[in-house]
């Protein structure tokens, strides 16, 4: 089954900023399978939306929450961490043609 998780960074740099530019190219190279898309909540809150197929909910939080922790230290951020994922099952409606 495909999920989506959403997963919170707090305290990440803020959109105006350019920190955020080298995190995001670095999901897409490394991450990319999973169509990473980086977006902030409030203030520096950071919402960082991916999906993965797997066997379970449980499953694709662990596979998506490295991946967003992996890019996080990739690009020196390492006094930041995933604090919370929020996974749902990835239920997109086909486009119609």
């Amino acid at each position: 089954m495909e999920y989506r998780a959403w997963i919170s960074i707090p305290n990440f740099p803020s959109a105006e900023g350019d920190a955020w530019e080298p995190f995001i190219d670095y999901m897409e190279a490394a991450h990319g399978e999973f169509g990473p898309v980086l977006g902030w909540e409030s203030g520096r809150l950071a919402n960082l939306v991916m999906s993965t197929d797997a066997e379970s909910p449980t499953e694709a939080a662990q596979v998506l929450f490295a991946a967003a922790a992996d890019g996080l230290r990739a690009v020196d951020l390492v006094d930041l961490y995933p604090s919370a994922v929020k996974i749902e099952l990835a239920e997109d409606e086909p486009v119609p043609a």
